[in-house]
């Protein structure tokens, strides 16, 4: 909205039978207002996770201001959609925002992002998530070929994929960039 202010909302949307979207509906909101963060689902067909798996939220920023968040939180997922309590999970390895993350081989993939004075990183991080949906510790991994912001990630067989975004320091909310 016009206040640029990060949200806790949380919505789920069934998807039907024929490709098209259920109604939107609230779920279990976020313990702290995001934006800006990536987020993963961990499920027993991309994980080591039993149950139906569980939705996690990984850094993003706190403020207006965009001030980057190192906290994780973590929430069951339930056959109806919904999302349970969410907990905290611990922290990344730095305070980052507009990373992207994915989940490949039962471990999540943090690429990229914008740490403090939105300054673009090329780092690149992975835990690996237990039978509970517990991170293990973070390790560094080879560094993107440049820093990368505001950027996709994607897996496919045994690669992971990151394209697109912006190499420059850029505030989230920047009402200086316009688009055409």
């Amino acid at each position: 909205d016009s206040t640029n202010t990060p949200r806790t909302s949380v919505w789920s949307a069934n998807v039907l039978a024929s490709g098209q979207l259920g109604a939107w509906t609230s779920t279990t909101a976020l313990p702290a207002g995001r934006a800006f963060h990536a987020s993963v689902v961990a499920t027993p067909f991309n994980s080591r996770v039993k149950g139906l798996g569980f939705l996690y939220v990984l850094g993003g920023t706190t403020d207006v201001a965009g001030t980057p968040a190192s906290e994780i939180y973590r929430a069951a997922l339930a056959a109806d959609g919904t999302v349970g309590t969410w907990e905290s999970l611990g922290t990344l390895p730095a305070a980052l925002h507009s990373m992207n993350a994915v989940i490949f081989r039962g471990e999540i993939y943090i690429a990229g992002g914008s740490t403090t004075a939105n300054a673009p990183v090329a780092t690149v991080y992975r835990a690996r998530l237990d039978s509970l949906g517990a991170l293990g510790s973070w390790q560094t991994l080879a560094a993107l070929p440049t820093a990368r912001t505001y950027h996709g990630l994607t897996q496919f067989g045994g690669y992971l994929y990151v394209f697109g975004g912006e190499s420059a320091a850029l505030a989230p909310n920047d009402g200086t960039t316009s688009s055409s």
